[in-house]
């Protein structure tokens, strides 16, 4: 019996004139406009052929793509990265002999890519120890974090792989209602090297025969072989709250960072109660010190050695103080992005599979590479009756755009009709009572320098092609594509849609 299938439509690009972007469409009148004043100016052959030069310009201009992406929409980009450099910000150094704090710890300081942010110790109300909450007190949001660890899925039988998806259905459906305060949800999962010296550690306090015994010095260049390929897997649920959402329900628990705590909590624990119905393992909700740990590992997977034999070592200071949780360096290139010692690039997945797999289509890029990398989605629910309206919109749209191409003797490629069956289907699932999340994917590839960074990203590649999806690498972005592989529930823009899913 073949189990559950899933496809996906092809990337939406709304558009407001015959299906084009409003960037294309603003580039067009642009060429149109200058081409009329361009032969106003000069009736005679030369300002015709100029104008016709400025037209094909702005065609080539709105409709070539590069690197994925038209001419358009790399401008943003390109005087953004300009803008940078003029203002020197694409390379930033804390200053260590800014001395310490009365409390001893030194100053907090946050790159530019995640200003404004704090970890806050959050009191239970039934007392137990402090949970951390990220502030972004730019963004007006608070932030926490679930470990979890699944099991080995792609060895369950059918049954119980759909039983483990009803079960992660079920906790989408329960978070996407009317008047949550939840804003956004999101799952990380990553790897980082393993401590290399762990294994070789073990067995000499443990062995029994002598070092010199071929049995030993067999299993030592095992061991040795074994190093380079050795990771370790970490998951993360986790949540945020818009304190411009949750506005009425803060002010109610006390206001400010204590009420918006509190109903951080509440909503913590409710995903959790669902995660553990969900047959997920929880191994625990991060304190201020794990959390902290969690993106300083992220920006450095190398520095999760040292903290672990620390925590080893002394309990007490698992994980890491708030003020390290970020970089001492960090430089930003065109397709990269330096942290400390560890370089990094990400990926945006631009395209989810548009033909019909199973549910472990991403087993490729999760479980069988070598590279060290993070995969994040970050999904925001939706209310029904927005979702209801917004479908109902896009269908009118399409409508409207077709009959246009038609009436003006303009093709419908297969990829629009594609497009228009997705969003039919988005409307039909919708009024059956589906739920529907606003959702967008990431991949950070990390290395320890750059050529290894390149192959790496060459590995990535193929097993992102290998797991049916497609991944644009964000040029000029890397600082803050980067943030969207952290546990800090970024990635999605505030008022237009990457991606729609169920």
């Amino acid at each position: 019996m073949a189990g559950p299938q899933y496809q996906f439509g092809p990337l939406e690009r709304p558009g407001i004139v015959l299906g084009l972007s409003g960037g294309r469409v603003i580039v067009l009148l642009l060429g149109l406009f200058i081409t009329v004043v361009v032969i106003n100016l000069d009736s005679g052959v030369m300002g015709f052929l100029g104008g016709i030069g400025i037209m094909v310009l702005a065609a080539v201009v709105a409709f070539t793509p590069v690197a994925g992406r038209g001419l358009d929409e790399w401008i943003p980009t390109v005087v953004r990265w300009l803008i940078l450099g003029v203002l020197g910000r694409k390379r930033v150094a804390s200053i260590p002999i800014m001395g310490q704090t009365r409390s001893g710890e030194p100053p907090s300081e946050t790159p530019p890519n995640l200003a404004k942010l704090r970890i806050l110790a959050a009191e239970q109300a039934a007392g137990g120890p402090r949970i951390g909450v990220v502030k972004d007190e730019r963004a007006g949001t608070f932030t926490a974090a679930v470990a979890v660890r699944g099991t080995a899925f792609a060895l369950l039988s059918a049954s119980d792989q759909q039983q483990r998806l009803m079960g992660w259905a079920n906790v989408l459906a329960g978070l996407a209602v009317a008047n949550s305060p939840i804003s956004r949800l999101q799952w990380l999962e990553r790897t980082a090297p393993s401590d290399s010296d762990a294994l070789a550690r073990y067995f000499s306090e443990r062995a029994v025969l002598e070092p010199q015994h071929p049995s030993v010095q067999s299993y030592l260049q095992l061991v040795d072989e074994a190093q380079p390929v050795t990771q370790q897997h970490e998951a993360f649920v986790v949540l945020q709250v818009s304190a411009r959402k949750a506005y009425k329900a803060i002010r109610k628990a006390g206001g400010g960072d204590k009420g918006a705590c509190a109903v951080t909590l509440r909503a913590l624990e409710g995903l959790v109660d669902l995660l553990y119905d969900a047959d997920l393992h929880v191994e625990g909700v991060l304190p201020p010190r794990l959390y902290a740990r969690a993106i300083r590992t992220g920006f450095d997977p190398s520095a999760r050695v040292g903290m672990s034999r620390i925590g080893a070592a002394d309990p007490a200071r698992e994980g890491a103080p708030s003020h390290e949780a970020f970089p001492h360096a960090t430089e930003a290139a065109w397709n990269s992005y330096r942290a400390d010692g560890a370089w990094h690039s990400t990926y945006w997945i631009a395209e989810w599979p548009r033909v019909a797999v199973g549910p472990d289509f991403l087993a490729p890029l999760l479980l069988r590479t070598r590279a060290v990398r993070a995969v994040s989605l970050v999904m925001e629910p939706v209310d029904p009756q927005r979702s209801a309206r917004e479908a109902e919109a896009a269908i009118t749209r399409d409508e409207a755009n077709r009959t246009m191409r038609e009436q003006r003797g303009f093709m419908t490629t297969a990829r629009r009709s594609r497009q228009e069956d997705a969003v039919r289907e988005r409307e039909q699932e919708l009024a059956v009572g589906h739920s529907e999340y606003r959702f967008s994917g990431y991949v950070t590839v990390t290395a320890t320098s750059e050529d290894e960074l390149e192959r790496a990203c060459g590995e990535i590649e193929q097993r992102a092609s290998q797991s049916r999806v497609t991944l644009r690498r964000m040029y000029g972005e890397q600082d803050m594509a980067f943030t969207t592989t952290l546990p800090l529930c970024r990635g999605l823009r505030e008022t237009s849609a990457l991606k729609r899913g169920q």
